[in-house]
């Protein structure tokens, strides 16, 4: 298989809100006859809204999948909330996140519905950009 990807992000207003979202697109073209075709579009748009300057923030995403290959039912739309609290740490910060998931299909072999936790330690490489990265914690 292979494929491309592109990721773009942007902080619209910093500490307020920064929107992104990756574009992915992977594809066959050799192996076993009797291995299923894969030519699968991924869309991942994300939006984080800081709801405060001690580092709690939402973040509403998707993760749409269209499947060039499928008989039916093309679309895998899941649709996902995310609620992230940072913490600063000596030189680095922390996150810990709160991501349920649902998805719109009625394939019932693409339902995926769920939740994830999170724990994620930060190490930037200068103090600049844990400011810019994230808002400021106090």
């Amino acid at each position: 298989m292979v494929g491309g990807t592109d990721a773009r992000g942007r902080q619209e207003v910093p500490g307020q809100y920064t929107v992104g979202g990756m574009f992915t697109h992977i594809w066959s073209f050799a192996g076993d006859d009797d291995r299923d075709d894969v030519s699968m579009t991924t869309i991942q748009p994300a939006a984080t809204f800081f709801l405060n300057k001690k580092g709690t923030s939402i973040t509403f995403g998707s993760e749409t999948t269209y499947n060039w290959e499928a008989d039916e039912d093309h679309w895998q739309v899941p649709l996902s909330v995310g609620l992230t609290k940072s913490f600063p740490r000596l030189a680095s910060r922390s996150s810990e996140w709160v991501w349920p998931e649902a998805t719109t299909s009625r394939n019932p072999s693409m339902h995926r519905n769920g939740m994830s936790v999170c724990h994620c330690r930060l190490f930037p490489v200068s103090q600049r950009q844990v400011k810019t990265i994230l808002p400021k914690v106090e």
